[in-house]
């Protein structure tokens, strides 16, 4: 089912998401406890988003932060996709496509990751904390 209310709504904002970021869900656990990412295709998702950096708080070490310094409004329609698809914590991300070339190809830890609907429920966006 394509939720065709949604897709509408989210295009107004598409031309403010400059960003990129792939999401890879989790199969499960090897034998010692470490996650193991899908290899199936369809468990790999790209998101348009808009990535800011977030409140820093530094340390006694010069370069340290407080850990999550980027903060991406995430639009919950996978690229390509026709519904909203949530990201979980305990996902992976990548940051495909920023125009800082630290941030793209590297995969980063995420924090916390909060949903907010529209006024008929549907999952409209997503904030993500990563490092």
């Amino acid at each position: 089912m394509v939720n065709t209310e949604l897709i509408s709504a989210q295009s107004v904002f598409l031309l403010d998401m400059h960003h990129t970021i792939q999401v890879v869900t989790y199969a499960g656990h090897d034998a010692y406890g470490k996650r193991q990412l899908s290899t199936n295709p369809s468990q790999t998702r790209q998101y348009n988003c808009l990535i800011q950096p977030n409140e820093r708080t530094s340390w006694t070490v010069g370069t340290s932060t407080d850990g999550l310094p980027y903060i991406a409004y995430v639009l919950t329609v996978p690229i390509g996709g026709t519904d909203a698809y949530p990201i979980r914590a305990e996902e992976q991300i990548t940051v495909i496509h920023s125009g800082n070339d630290e941030l793209d190809g590297t995969v980063r830890r995420m924090g916390l990751v909060k949903t907010f609907p529209d006024q008929y429920g549907n999952n409209f966006v997503m904030t993500v904390t990563f490092e």
